[in-house]
């Protein structure tokens, strides 16, 4: 009779573990969804900015579109650094510009540790957190616009609009 209470703690334990860990599946994929591949309605402020910094140096990995729960979404991730500052309250934003609109949408960015960003020869200024990611979800993308993946960089007080090379079209 003990033996029977004890495996039937087991499967209740084991039964509790799986519930736990499917509600924090759950979770994740509702952030995900929701906060981190969404592209923000309102176009992002981009008065006053410089059209970039000649400080700035950045780089874009080259990623292909990947499909989670259920969507399609256009990865974008990098890094950005200003030479000769420290990386500690820098604030690097990736934008959409749809030019045919003259408007920027700015996505949830988050920030990352990047081992290969840049670093001048006898540099010793830390650029390992300009590291970002975000998501642009394939959905939220106008049909037949394309959208230039700009950075918008700031440092020290001061703002640097950078356009990339990289052009998203939504995809059927």
């Amino acid at each position: 009779m003990g033996n029977e209470k004890t495996n039937q703690a087991h499967k209740d334990t084991k039964r509790t573990a799986i519930l736990a860990a499917a509600s924090a599946a759950l979770c994740f994929a509702f952030i995900f969804a929701f906060f981190l591949g969404r592209v923000l309605p309102v176009p992002a402020d981009v008065s006053g900015v410089k059209a970039g910094l000649s400080s700035v140096r950045c780089s874009l990995d080259a990623q292909t579109p990947v499909h989670k729960l259920g969507g399609l979404y256009f990865p974008v991730s990098g890094w950005a650094a200003a030479e000769g500052r420290d990386i500690r309250i820098q604030d690097c934003s990736v934008l959409l510009h749809n030019a045919s609109k003259g408007a920027y949408y700015r996505l949830n960015t988050c920030p990352q540790q990047r081992a290969d960003a840049y670093r001048a020869d006898g540099d010793q200024h830390d650029y390992e957190n300009g590291g970002f990611y975000a998501l642009v979800a394939n959905g939220a993308l106008e049909e037949g616009a394309l959208y230039r993946v700009c950075l918008l960089y700031r440092n020290d007080g001061e703002n640097a609009l950078i356009e990339t090379d990289l052009v998203i079209r939504k995809l059927p």
